[in-house]
């Protein structure tokens, strides 16, 4: 019953504003606005974002150049609240990356892609965490395997328990 919608362009302010997260709620069969959430100087913000159950990570692939992207994670609380958890970003991103410009969720498994990182020889990788008593850590990474420069491994990513899917 409940729906997220990325908007990354959504301008708070300029040239750097925020993109946007918009959040709606079915009540009594009907869909409702709930809220908008927002990140100062994340321009990118809502760029790809994904839910399972109380969980809600919104990927923002780019910020204040030469950023290399982020990952947030918030969590609807008993009082229907989305609070701020924690950001991620690997520390092995080249410039540019796009990090977050893919992101899935299943339980406490997540997905991000980065599309453009260089950083492992080639062009692309995705990143695996996992959440354990509240706090997401990096347990794996994959690089395109031997593909050429710009196949963008990491377009599009899917998890789903043990299972994760990365595109290029």
């Amino acid at each position: 019953d409940i729906a997220v919608v990325g908007a990354p362009k959504a301008w708070v302010g300029s040239p750097s504003g925020a993109g946007g997260v918009y959040v709606f709620e079915r009540v009594d069969g009907v869909w409702v606005y709930d809220t908008k959430l927002t990140r100062p100087s994340e321009y990118t913000f809502g760029w790809s974002v994904a839910f399972d159950g109380t969980t809600l990570v919104v990927g923002a692939s780019l910020g204040v150049s030469p950023s290399a992207g982020r990952v947030f994670v918030y969590e609807h609380d008993q009082t229907g609240t989305w609070v701020f958890q924690q950001q991620l970003a690997p520390a092995d991103l080249a410039p540019n990356a796009e990090f977050g410009n893919a992101v899935a969720i299943s339980g406490d498994s997540l997905l991000a892609g980065a599309w453009f990182n260089s950083a492992g020889g080639t062009v692309g990788s995705a990143y695996i965490f996992e959440r354990t008593a509240g706090v997401w850590t990096q347990t794996a990474k994959f690089d395109s395997q031997g593909g050429a420069n710009a196949e963008t491994f990491g377009e599009a990513v899917a998890i789903d328990g043990d299972r994760a899917v990365v595109t290029d």
